[in-house]
């Protein structure tokens, strides 16, 4: 029978058990105390895929927004401001596409990608008009 490599890994992925989580060969196992009972999960690649675009995303709207945010105190948004910006979600989600497209296909340094995708989607959707 073949032994399982288990390693611990150095983050603790729970704040409410303070648990240090284990990937073996086999997958990722993480620890839960549900009704006060310790419960090993393991997740699937799938799982583990999803998880991690979902991290992903949530790091590329942090960089969209603080990017905003400096355009925002230079004037750079077409009329917009960076909270008009971000609660229009198909506008963000267009540009956090951009963003991904800027930094994976042409390797442009984050900020500038940010820059760059901001931009480019603000000028497609137009000078913000003042009714």
């Amino acid at each position: 029978m073949a032994k399982k490599n288990n390693i611990k890994i150095g983050f603790v992925a729970s704040e409410n058990t303070g648990e240090i989580e284990t990937i073996s060969m086999s997958g990722f196992h993480i620890t839960r105390t549900i009704n006060g009972e310790k419960v090993d999960i393991e997740l699937t690649g799938g799982e583990i895929a999803q998880a991690f675009c979902f991290q992903e995303h949530i790091y590329y709207v942090s960089d969209i927004e603080s990017v905003l945010e400096e355009l925002e105190e230079d004037g750079d948004l077409y009329g917009y401001t960076a909270d008009e910006i971000i609660a229009d979600k198909e506008l963000m989600g267009s540009i956090v596409s951009a963003y991904e497209k800027n930094r994976d296909k042409y390797d442009m340094e984050w900020h500038y990608a940010a820059s760059e995708a901001i931009k480019n989607k603000l000028e497609e959707k137009g000078e913000k008009q003042n009714d």
